[in-house]
């Protein structure tokens, strides 16, 4: 019986490692965040809906420089070489940003991340209908 015994540990033993080691590492766990390309810093920011909190702001396109990227879930990463930059953000059809001129921002030195304080908001083009030609 014993030998019955010593087995049935080992196999709990085994079984236990097995388990522990298969959970390390697998797809369930949060991905890993790519490293930003040599060279540059990131500018990152995010894009609301004034009138819609609810209204997820993914797929907005936003302008640093030459550099485009896309918002995912209201929030925008761009990597650049340092420098200073414009951001632009494009708003979607029937959308503005309130009269303002869109913010700079400065990248000093590789690897520098910049976050923007205040968030662009989005607001409806019966808000604010295009300025006249001028």
């Amino acid at each position: 019986m014993r030998s019955k015994g010593k087995t049935w540990v080992a196999l709990m033993a085994v079984s236990l490692a097995t388990m522990l080691i298969a959970g390390c590492g697998g797809d369930d766990g949060p991905a890993a965040q790519p490293q930003p390309p040599s060279g540059t810093g990131t500018v990152r920011g995010e894009v609301k809906y004034l009138d819609y909190p609810d209204l997820e702001a993914t797929g907005i396109v936003v302008r640093v420089g030459d550099t485009e990227t896309t918002t995912e879930n209201g929030k925008f990463e761009a990597h650049v070489r340092p420098g200073t930059y414009t951001v632009v953000v494009e708003p979607p059809e029937g959308f503005a940003l309130p009269p303002g001129a869109p913010p700079t921002v400065t990248v000093a030195r590789e690897g520098e991340v910049v976050t923007l304080t205040e968030p662009f908001v989005l607001v409806t083009e019966e808000d604010y209908p295009p300025s006249p030609p001028s």
